[in-house]
């Protein structure tokens, strides 16, 4: 979804009329995000971390990669991350629930053809699409999920975590006492793995160009 100009501030390029609350919050990611002042025609809305690795608290615009869209892995990772924290099942979270779970409400809510045409953006024949929309199930009893008015849910801690993960060949030279306060970290979840990973494949480039060859450059290429 990109964005294109309009009267005050900013509207997705394909406006097919989005709710109020989700545009306004929409408006508050980008301005949380420091991109909001300063996006332009064309800028995704969506758009992944430009150091995906870095320890940024991602609050300036040029901490974000304006240019791109988030991967759909990214976003469907990110969802669940979310999902979790609400008490929803990671089975019930993909992109093709998240479809039929949309147009299931829409229905619902009294939708005509025509209007279901603009939601789904599909030039088919009323008749197609009539047709189609009969054939979509409804929403099983046992998957509704029905969230408490005074459910308090805990955001998710998505602010960088700054520790360091140490090959063992590595860690040999280093310090007993280093190397369990970074054992002692307990690094858990994939994203701060991602992150040591690229911390650790740069230290070992690094130690690889200074090596003057023989048995410790041959290890380091193993590791």
């Amino acid at each position: 979804m990109t964005i294109q100009p309009w009267a005050n501030g900013i509207k997705p390029s394909s406006w097919t009329g989005l709710p109020h609350d989700a545009w306004a919050a929409i408006l508050d990611y980008l301005e949380a995000s420091g991109r909001l002042a300063g996006m332009r025609p064309g800028d995704y809305i969506f758009a992944p971390r430009a150091e995906p690795g870095s320890l940024s608290d991602n609050t300036r615009a040029v901490d974000w990669a304006s240019g791109r869209c988030v991967a759909p892995g990214t976003f469907l990772s990110n969802l669940k991350v979310y999902g979790r924290a609400a008490g929803i099942s990671e089975e019930l979270l993909n992109f093709e629930t998240l479809r039929y779970t949309a147009i299931r409400l829409q229905l619902d809510a009294g939708a005509t053809t025509k209007q279901m045409q603009v939601f789904l953006d599909t030039q088919a024949e009323q008749s197609l699409t009539s047709y189609r929309l009969r054939q979509l199930p409804p929403i099983p009893e046992d998957q509704v999920f029905d969230l408490p008015a005074d459910a308090e849910i805990q955001v998710p801690n998505r602010l960088p975590h700054h520790f360091e993960l140490i090959h063992g060949y590595y860690a040999q030279g280093q310090p007993q006492e280093q190397v369990l306060a970074v054992l002692a970290q307990d690094i858990q979840g994939i994203e701060e793995q991602i992150i040591g990973l690229r911390m650790l494949a740069r230290g070992l480039v690094e130690r690889q160009v200074a090596a003057r060859g023989g048995k410790e450059v041959a290890q380091l290429a193993d590791a």
